[in-house]
């Protein structure tokens, strides 16, 4: 599965990025959040130049990189209150067990397996399960420390805390400086766009409505699903900006939706990604 993607990825053809899931059962969060991370660290990987094996080890490493977390006791991970500090500390033993349960297998790529043990440690000595720094630190990881910090803002175990794909990005611009790479901050914030799937905008005909895809030519112009009362909403007619002459007018926070808006968009739910070529 991961060389078929990266293989999509690494076409020389515009990609579209798609929004294909708004709604998520608990039990699968892991399975959204770990081909999240694949799919945008491959295309992070790519935009950054890296080889072909290299864009696939990224994807491979990101698909499993929490695979530890099966050694957790579900009851932590699924607690939505402060940790505690015995907690806290038990769940940042994930890359360690994770690279230990990869260790039963011949199969898996060395190169991939950097990522699984330093996706959780911060350039600036902070992170973990080693406190490594900056040069120390496998340039793969680095890019899989960046998404899975993006999708982690988008899907915190507290939904109520949970960001929109846009203000994610500006948070871990503003707040991550020093801990993340910044060249590779800002090269995924340049390959999200500016709009980023799962963005709510008003647009220029003051129609309100969430990006719903993004055109790697035609990064100002997504295609969005409009809100209408009048229709459900999985009737909801998905416009292309560019052909209908729109343009967007503003980004919306998903707490500023009447009710009734916020329902019908559902801003909130579990945002999934998949890449296509656009032709």
């Amino acid at each position: 599965m991961i060389s078929n993607l990266a293989d999509t990825i690494l076409s020389e053809d515009a990609l579209v990025l798609h929004l294909i899931s708004q709604a998520g059962k608990e039990q699968e969060s892991m399975y959204f959040h770990v081909l999240n991370v694949s799919i945008l660290a491959m295309m992070l990987a790519k935009n950054l130049k890296y080889s072909a094996d290299e864009v696939k080890w990224v994807g491979l490493g990101a698909m499993f990189h929490d695979v530890g977390k099966l050694k957790i006791p579900s009851q932590i991970l699924r607690k939505t209150t402060a940790l505690t500090t015995p907690e806290q500390n038990f769940i940042k033993l994930h890359p360690k067990l994770g690279l230990e349960l990869l260790g039963l297998t011949q199969q898996f790529p060395t190169e991939a397996k950097a990522v699984v043990e330093q996706h959780h440690e911060y350039l600036d000595g902070s992170g973990y399960p080693a406190g490594l720094k900056t040069d120390q630190i496998n340039k793969l990881a680095r890019i899989v420390a960046v998404v899975n910090e993006f999708d982690n803002l988008c899907h915190p175990a507290d939904l109520s805390q949970a960001r929109s794909p846009h203000h994610a990005l500006s948070v871990m611009y503003k707040t991550m400086k020093g801990k993340l790479g910044d060249l590779e901050m800002k090269v995924m914030i340049k390959m999200m766009g500016i709009y980023p799937p799962g963005t709510v905008v008003m647009l220029s005909d003051k129609r309100v409505g969430i990006v719903m895809a993004v055109n790697s030519d035609s990064m100002l112009y997504p295609d969005v699903l409009i809100y209408d009362a009048d229709v459900p909403r999985l009737e909801a007619a998905i416009v292309t900006l560019e052909a209908n002459k729109l343009s967007i007018e503003k980004v919306i926070k998903p707490k500023a939706l009447p009710p009734e808006v916020f329902a019908y968009l559902n801003p909130r739910a579990q945002v999934s990604y998949f890449v296509q070529q656009k032709n």
